[in-house]
């Protein structure tokens, strides 16, 4: 069973708690709503969308479909195909410049860069080291500090 699945689960039985308590007049919306850790409002909608289709109303309709931001997989063809025949000898920058001058692409530089890593056609640079190494502590003098502990 995946992870979604089981929060999905979880977040019914937590619901329908709430909501039988909730029919049962033991609880107002905004307490409700706060047991669940969700606006009234969305209390209000969740509810509705239970009487009316049961538990599959909960439902979150959003898992399991593609994004519409998702990149059609042509244009990505043809992104890599360009990289690979006429512009092999061109890094990522002047790459994704000659993109959108003369062939009108509007994909961010990022995304380019990260297309043609996924590809394996250009290699993810290397990081950069650490900012600040740690040392390991000096070790202070035993004579110091006896003497600074008998001098007080």
């Amino acid at each position: 069973m995946d992870m979604a699945r089981v929060l999905r689960e979880v977040r019914l039985m937590r619901f329908e708690e709430v909501y039988d308590r909730r029919l049962g007049g033991r609880l107002t919306v905004s307490e409700a709503a706060d047991i669940l850790g969700i606006d009234e409002r969305t209390f209000r909608r969740w509810s509705r969308r239970y009487e009316d289709d049961g538990a599959e109303g909960l439902v979150d309709q959003r898992i399991g479909k593609a994004s519409h931001r998702r990149a059609p997989v042509d244009e990505v063809a043809k992104i890599l195909g360009l990289f690979e025949t006429r512009y092999f000898d061109f890094n990522v920058k002047h790459f994704h410049q000659k993109l959108r001058t003369e062939h009108n692409m509007t994909r961010s530089y990022a995304w380019t860069k990260n297309k043609l890593q996924e590809a394996g056609k250009i290699l993810k640079g290397k990081s950069s080291g650490t900012h600040r190494r740690r040392r390991p502590r000096k070790p202070l003098p035993v004579n110091s500090c006896v003497l600074t502990r008998s001098a007080r």
